[in-house]
């Protein structure tokens, strides 16, 4: 990136369909890390499941399916790729760098939790 910003060439770097394809790769595994951890044992039976739905389907119509979409339309495109449809696809890939970040850490987090819980003898966690 810095030796694209030297060379005048940022917006080619940007227009690359990479962006996007990556970006659909975390929120589908940000959507794998969600239901894996809903599975976990210390987890499983104090999820609520509605909003373990609303969340997943919210991943999928906000984020997965607009990253394919413009990772088509920067495709169809290249080379000409408008400024916005780069502009959009970088945007996508660092909401979804957030968002596979912070479900991460708070499963974890309610895993680390759980397991505390059980050892000690704690019953009904707090649900997701």
């Amino acid at each position: 990136m810095v030796t694209a910003a030297k060379t005048g060439q940022v917006q080619e770097i940007l227009a690359e369909s990479e962006w996007s394809f990556a970006a659909a790769i975390l929120f589908g595994q940000t959507i794998v890390r969600i239901v894996g951890g809903v599975t976990h044992e210390d987890i499983a039976g104090n999820a609520r499941s509605e909003n373990v739905v609303l969340t997943i389907a919210m991943l999928i119509v906000l984020g997965l399916v607009p990253s394919m979409v413009i990772m088509t339309m920067v495709l169809l495109q290249s080379p000409h790729v408008q400024s916005w449809l780069g502009a959009a696809q970088v945007l996508l890939f660092l909401v979804a760098v957030a968002f596979f970040v912070s479900m991460t850490a708070a499963i974890k987090e309610v895993e680390l939790q759980g397991s505390y819980s059980k050892r000690n003898g704690i019953r009904g966690w707090p649900a997701l």
